[in-house]
C-alpha cells in the first residue's frame, strides 16, 4: 500500500529556451534550442510523506534532455536537496519526485532516462 502524501509551495522554473519555457504547454513543443536544460527549484511550504515532514525543505531538480522534444525523454536527472534535510525527508523527497509515491511526479518520471535520478550526495559520490 502506498503512503500518503501532500505538498503545498512553489515551483520555480528556468531552462535553456528563449524567453518562455515551450515544454511547459506540452513537452510535445520543441525547444528553443536542440536541447534543454532545465532547473526547478522546489520549495515546501507544507507538506508529509506519511509522517515525514517536509514543511520547510528546499530542492533544486536539475534536468537535461539531449532532444529538441521533452517527450523524447532520456533526460538526465539530478535531485539535490538542501543540507537541512534529514535521511529520512531526502527518502521521503527521492520517493515523491521519482513518481514512486505517485501523483504528479510519476507522470514525469516516466521521461527520466532509467526512470531514477540521483540525489546530490549520489552524484557527488560517483565524480569521486
Amino acid at each position: 500500500m502506498a503512503i500518503e502524501w501532500s505538498a503545498e509551495g512553489d515551483l520555480f522554473e528556468g531552462c535553456s529556451c528563449n524567453l518562455l519555457c515551450p515544454c511547459h504547454v506540452s513537452f510535445r513543443q520543441p525547444a528553443t534550442n536542440e536541447f534543454c536544460d532545465t532547473i526547478w527549484a522546489v520549495s515546501f511550504d507544507n507538506g508529509t510523506y506519511g509522517d515525514v515532514d517536509l514543511a520547510g525543505l528546499k530542492v533544486a531538480i536539475f534536468f537535461h534532455c539531449p532532444s529538441a522534444l521533452m517527450a523524447d525523454g532520456n533526460w538526465t536527472t539530478v535531485l539535490f536537496v538542501d543540507e537541512q534535510t534529514s535521511p529520512e525527508q531526502e527518502k521521503a523527497l527521492i520517493m515523491i519526485l521519482s513518481g514512486k509515491a505517485g501523483g504528479p511526479w510519476e507522470i514525469i518520471s516516466q521521461f527520466y532516462r532509467g526512470g531514477e535520478f540521483e540525489s546530490n550526495q549520489d552524484a557527488a559520490e560517483n565524480d569521486r
